[in-house]
């Protein structure tokens, strides 16, 4: 298994888990803007770390 694959799978396994999270307590828009905004966030700081492996 490469390390770029390892780390994404970690990464979609966090926001699914983060995602059925925030659905299970609060099934409402503000909850899913918060998420959004979590997500935007986590990709512009992991995403050039991402982007570098990928391009290795």
């Amino acid at each position: 298994m490469q390390k770029k694959d390892f780390v994404l799978n970690i990464f979609l396994t966090l926001v699914m888990v983060i995602f059925l999270f925030l659905k299970g307590r609060y099934i409402d828009d503000h909850a899913v803007i918060v998420f959004v905004a979590f997500v935007v966030v986590l990709l512009l700081i992991w995403g050039p770390q991402i982007y570098k492996m990928i391009k290795k």
